[in-house]
């Protein structure tokens, strides 16, 4: 779907993957150190308006520079989420509680981003790509709110 949007930069369109899965290690590299020194809490929310400003940057990009900027800085908050939540649940139970806690964790985990995949598929078939990132700006958004 995304090389039909842009026919005459096909080669380029493997940079969507490609620099974002590089900024998510940086992102993570910034924002771990900071989270141990300033608190998670903060780097979650700050990560969750990072993300959300990208997914809006991308839904309403017109060109494939302009759309893989965006998604370069979505990713820079990507991998907090993975990040973060075995921080935070090192801190909330107790030594013989963590291993269980982690365990559900991951499996939840892995459960919902493969029936997001899967719905992904269908949502982008249906109405386009752009609204996928419609769908997950939003549901950043009400997460962020939830949040705070």
């Amino acid at each position: 779907m995304v090389k039909a949007s842009y026919p005459d930069k096909c080669n380029k369109t493997n940079d969507l993957l490609t620099y974002p899965t590089l900024l998510m290690g940086v992102g993570n590299l910034i924002s771990m150190p900071v989270a141990m020194a300033a608190g998670r809490r903060i780097v979650f929310l700050t990560s969750m308006v990072i993300l959300i400003v990208g997914g809006l940057w991308c839904a309403l990009s017109s060109s494939l520079e302009s759309h893989i900027a965006g998604r370069a800085i979505m990713s820079l908050a990507a991998g907090q989420s993975e990040a973060l939540a075995p921080l935070k649940l090192q801190e909330i139970f107790f030594l013989h509680e963590k291993g269980r806690r982690l365990g559900w964790f991951i499996t939840i985990q892995n459960i919902t981003s493969g029936a997001f995949f899967i719905v992904s598929t269908y949502l982008v078939a249906a109405y386009g790509w752009k609204w996928w990132y419609g769908l997950f700006t939003i549901m950043n958004a009400v997460l962020f709110l939830l949040s705070i």
